[in-house]
C-alpha cells in the first residue's frame, strides 16, 4: 500500500468519524503551524537587526574602515563597555564609536579608538542615553575599505 493510500484511507476514516492517528494529526499540525512560524521568526529579526553602513570619511575606529558594512542589533539595551555602536549624537549625525563606560544612571561614555580623529566622542558632548543607539555592531564586511579582508565578527 503507498503512502497516497494510506493518506487516502485517512482521510475517509476521520469522514465517517473515526479517529485519526496521532502521527498523521501531528504532522498536520506541524505542516499548519511552520509558515506562520516562520513569518513570525523573520519578522523579528528585521525589527531586532538591521545593517547600517559606515559613512566615507568616518575615521573614528581603525579596525572598522570607512564604506564597511555592518549588521547592526538595533536595541540600544544591549550595548556594554567595550561594544562598537552606531550612535546619533547630539548635532544629529550618526557618529561610530566605542562604549568606553556605562555610567551609574545607565548612559554611555564614547571614546573614539583613533585619539586624532577629528569627529568628536563624549569628552565633547558628554554621556549618552541609550535611546541615541541606533545599532550595536555585531559583524562587519570591510566593503571598499579593505580589499581582500575577510568578514569579522564579534
Amino acid at each position: 500500500m503507498t503512502s497516497a493510500q494510506n493518506g487516502a484511507d485517512s482521510k475517509r476514516a476521520a469522514s465517517r468519524g473515526a479517529r485519526v492517528p496521532f502521527p498523521i494529526r501531528a504532522a498536520r499540525w506541524v505542516r499548519r503551524a511552520t509558515l506562520p512560524f516562520a513569518i513570525l521568526a523573520l519578522l523579528w529579526f528585521f525589527v531586532c537587526y538591521g545593517a547600517m553602513k559606515v559613512p566615507t570619511g568616518m575615521d573614528t575606529m581603525p579596525t572598522i574602515p570607512p564604506g564597511s558594512f555592518c549588521l547592526v542589533d538595533k536595541r540600544g539595551a544591549v550595548a556594554k563597555k567595550g561594544h562598537e555602536v552606531f550612535v546619533e549624537v547630539p548635532d544629529g549625525g550618526t557618529l561610530l564609536s566605542r562604549v568606553a563606560e556605562v555610567t551609574d544612571d545607565d548612559r554611555l561614555v564614547l571614546r573614539n579608538d583613533r585619539a586624532e580623529s577629528r569627529l568628536p566622542d563624549s569628552r565633547a558632548f558628554g554621556p549618552l542615553s541609550r535611546d541615541r543607539v541606533r545599532g550595536v555592531v555585531l559583524m562587519v564586511y570591510p566593503g571598499e575599505g579593505l580589499p581582500g579582508e575577510e568578514i569579522r565578527g564579534r
